[in-house]
């Protein structure tokens, strides 16, 4: 059996579905208020004086004898309502009601190291044969949700089930925009639930096309079949540039929201082809761009070419001219590793076929694609040109590249986690390169309860910094500089335990300041005290990071502050990817930089246990 169908396909016969455990998962807690105020007061150490600190001090525990203990008593009571408090408010509070456009600033991204996509590249051929097999293999994976055989998730070590429901959502759905607050839609439906859409939509050169992935007996288009349905678009679609209407999702969601009422005003015809995009499968583009490295292709399939992006969609890909590939997902719907994890099944399909198509060559007599046209008057002509004066493209610099001086094997002898030890790292980077530290957010899961996705880690803590700085310090022994390192670890072990157990910090601190604003009172002051802020609070985050496990793919997201950085990397035995992002006009961050101090930090840290100095 190859690798692909024991990881992630459950065996015929086996009576496991995939969505079968959702409702049997425990409700997501709420922390007590004295533990959520500890580990508050504990991450905002790092950042302040001992004026500042002692301030602080003063205003959380005011805080815990008033106002708290009384939203905290609401939320609870909230949480005995509902088996998951917290996911209307942040599906609200985190995406909904951001008015910023879904690209660059709220989407992800996926992509594969150069040297394991081993794509055939070079000419228009090769792009639309990459994407007919991704096509084919895209709709392998919504086709084993559909049946429930996908093999549901688990903790670790076997012996809990994790939430499946964001899976639900990678294909099928749409953010609808609002003028203040938008709406996600999902038409996914498994075989046992009913129907369910199995149309694509492809964009190319400003034109809209849809092509069912199923023909008529259900059964999927071949590979050979869907080259010969994209060549056809692509033919079609270089004779002239389309409208470009896709360019509209891509603008703030408040004139998204306008343009798109107007659009549905002007006739039946264009209700009917915005519901065909929104209720589609997945989106295609097949991009007359040509890149020639994964940092370029991260970058341009996030912010340029917009009038080829259908921003709302939940999953998107990008296939450009010369045969590189690039995924575009929609935040709202799911979390990095439900795209992670399709993404891996797809790749290891392509590697055990040898990225080449070797069954039937047959192409059927089937029905002509459909090229879906809008009804367009003066008015939206208008707001296209305006659309395409005011949104600022290449808004972001990304890069991606690998560390090759050693991978999770060797963090693994020092009897330390590699993903807390590469957290340390981008502390003792970030300091050397700015001198000061950098409160930073690290994704940790809470998908072991109902319809749980993510807490908070604060990777900046005391016990960190004061590592930093026995690092920085010649003359601190490297037997000190190991032991802080070990602490910090600790440090850093404990707070993704606590997280993963529902016990983090800042999802709490959410819930308790949505339950002051639905009570009508005053905003507390724990939330305007500098504090909250300078560690982080209300999205000030400056290192926005996570690990996307230990497989080959690679992606991210901007920066959650301007004068921040993103950070995500992925593990090898020898090696470990590292994708980096920050904001083209920020005055402060280089990505290039910061890489460079982070490979000096590995290094660094390798030396304290080897002995060696460090020749970077």
């Amino acid at each position: 059996m190859e690798l692909s169908q024991r990881l992630f396909v459950l065996p015929e016969g086996d009576p496991t579905r995939t969505f079968a455990n959702d409702e049997l998962l425990p409700p997501l807690p709420v922390p007590s208020l004295r533990h959520t105020l500890d580990r508050y007061l504990d991450s905002v150490k790092p950042f302040l004086n001992e004026n500042e600190l002692r301030e602080t001090t003063k205003c959380v525990a005011e805080f815990e004898r008033g106002v708290g203990q009384r939203l905290h008593a609401k939320l609870l009571q909230r949480a005995q309502r509902e088996r998951n408090w917290l996911e209307k408010w942040w599906e609200e509070m985190a995406y909904l009601r951001n008015r910023q456009p879904l690209l660059p600033f709220t989407s992800t991204i996926g992509i594969g190291g150069k040297d394991y996509l081993n794509w055939e590249t070079g000419n228009e051929f090769n792009a639309i044969k990459n994407a007919a097999l991704f096509c084919y293999f895209t709709t392998e994976v919504w086709s084993l949700f559909r049946q429930g055989r996908w093999r549901p998730d688990s903790s670790r070590d076997g012996n809990s089930a994790l939430n499946m429901y964001d899976f639900r959502r990678l294909f099928n759905t749409v953010r609808i925009p609002g003028e203040t607050q938008d709406s996600l839609v999902s038409y996914f439906k498994t075989e046992s639930e009913g129907p369910c859409p199995s149309h694509v939509i492809v964009l190319c050169n400003g034109h809209i096309f849809s092509v069912d992935a199923l023909d008529t007996t259900g059964s999927p288009l071949s590979p050979p079949e869907w080259e010969q349905k994209l060549t056809d678009i692509f033919e079609k679609s270089s004779r002239e540039k389309g409208p470009g209407l896709p360019l509209f999702t891509c603008t703030d969601r408040t004139t998204w929201a306008k343009n798109r009422k107007h659009l549905e005003s002007l006739s039946v015809n264009n209700k009917s082809a915005l519901h065909t995009v929104d209720t589609a499968m997945f989106v295609m583009v097949l991009s007359k761009d040509v890149k020639l490295n994964v940092s370029d292709v991260a970058q341009a399939s996030l912010d340029s070419d917009m009038e080829n992006r259908w921003a709302d969609k939940s999953l998107m890909c990008v296939i450009y001219r010369n045969g590189l590939q690039g995924g575009v997902n929609e935040h709202t719907a799911y979390d990095g590793m439900v795209s992670v994890m399709a993404m891996n099944y797809i790749s290891l399909r392509l590697n055990e076929i040898g990225f080449r198509w070797h069954d039937s060559e047959t192409v059927r007599n089937l029905p002509p694609v459909q090229q879906i046209r809008f009804d367009i008057d003066r008015q939206v002509e208008e707001s296209l040109q305006e659309a395409s004066r005011t949104l600022q493209p290449y808004r972001s610099c990304w890069l991606w590249d690998k560390f090759t001086g050693y991978g999770k094997d060797l963090i693994k002898t020092f009897d330390l986690h590699p993903d807390s030890f590469v957290q340390m790292a981008l502390q003792l980077a970030y300091f050397r390169l700015h001198h000061r530290p950098a409160p930073t957010y690290e994704t940790g899961t809470t998908r072991s309860f109902y319809h749980g996705r993510t807490e908070t880690v604060r990777s900046c803590t005391p016990e960190a910094i004061a590592w930093v700085h026995s690092m920085l310090s010649p003359s601190t022994p490297n037997s000190t500089k190991r032991e802080l390192l070990k602490k910090a670890v600790a440090k850093h072990n404990l707070l993704m335990k606590e997280a993963k157990a529902g016990e983090g910090c800042d999802r709490h601190l959410l819930g308790l300041y949505c339950t002051a604003m639905a009570e009508g009172c005053e905003i507390p002051a724990i939330f305007t005290d500098p504090a909250f802020t300078k560690s982080g609070g209300g999205g000030n985050f400056i290192l926005s990071t996570s690990l996307l496990g230990y497989t080959p793919l690679s992606g991210g997201s901007l920066p959650m502050c301007r004068e921040g950085y993103g950070c995500f990397y992925n593990f090898y035995p020898k090696r470990i990817n590292f994708t980096i992002t920050a904001f083209r006009d920020s005055s402060e961050t280089s990505t290039y930089r910061f890489f460079q101090s982070i490979q000096q930090s590995l290094e660094d840290m390798k030396n304290i246990f080897t002995g060696l100095t460090s020749n970077l």
